[in-house]
Parts: structure tokens; C-alpha cells; sequence
């Protein structure tokens, strides 16, 4: 699976999966400074850790994560059920390969908290050195 996280403003019409806050693996959490940055990042892994690996609502998760952090929830947020966020994952997990479209790679952002998700979930075949050592017969 090859992933990418493609910056939105520098690259307009590039086809892939946009992940701002309209689409049900949008960051829920607003970021007012660069300074939130880290915090949002890291409250983002949590969420989609509670939600796609626990079973968590999203709804229900993310306020509470953003009190932990002390960041706020965005407005713009979409609210998506768990049902909604795990097909979305299902389809980026179908393709081959995925180009995550977001607003602020190359800087740290909840997308590549998504591409983590993705090649855990899909992880690449490595052949073991024996294997890339000894020929086939």
C-alpha cells in the first residue's frame, strides 16, 4: 500500500480522499495557533485509536479528548457515527494506493496519524533476508 499525504494549497486538482473536517476522518479538534499543533496531532491519535480500534462514538470520544488536551472542538466539525468512519477506512484500505489531501503537510497534521493507521493495518510484506539471499529454485 503506498500512501501520501499531499498538501491541498500547493496542489489543487490532485484526485484523492479529503480529509478536512467536512469528511468523516476530518480532525475534530481546532487548531488556533501552531502552537495546538502537537496537541491536536496527539488528540487526533487518540480519537481514531478509541474509535477505530476500541469502538468507541466519535461523538462521544472527542470532547472529552479536547478537554484533555486543552484544545476546543471545531464548529466546522462534520460529527460522523463509527459506522461512517470505519467505512471510510475500508475504502483507503481497499486501494492500492492512497493520497490523503489536507491543508497542512508537510507539517506535522491528523493525516499522517491516518497513513500510521493505514500501514498498521496493512503492513507491508518484507521478504526475510534469507529469503533475499538464497535464490528460488
Amino acid at each position: 500500500m503506498n500512501i501520501k499525504v499531499i498538501n491541498l494549497r500547493h496542489k489543487r486538482n490532485v484526485p484523492g480522499y479529503l480529509c478536512d473536517r467536512t469528511s468523516a476522518l476530518g480532525n475534530p479538534f481546532h487548531k488556533f495557533s501552531e502552537s495546538e499543533r502537537t496537541a491536536v496531532v496527539a488528540a487526533f491519535r487518540e480519537y481514531l485509536h478509541q474509535v477505530a480500534v476500541l469502538g468507541s462514538n466519535p461523538v462521544d470520544v472527542a470532547p472529552g479528548l479536547a478537554k484533555k488536551y486543552k484544545i476546543m472542538l471545531s464548529l466546522g466539525w462534520k460529527r460522523p457515527s463509527r459506522d461512517e468512519v470505519m467505512a471510510e477506512l475500508a475504502k483507503l484500505e481497499a486501494m492500492g494506493e492512497v493520497r490523503l489531501l489536507c491543508w497542512c503537510a508537510p507539517r506535522s497534521c491528523h493525516c499522517d496519524v491516518i497513513k500510521s493507521y493505514l500501514e498498521w493495518r496493512n503492513p507491508v510484506e518484507q521478504l526475510s533476508l534469507e529469503q533475499e539471499l538464497i535464490p528460488r529454485k
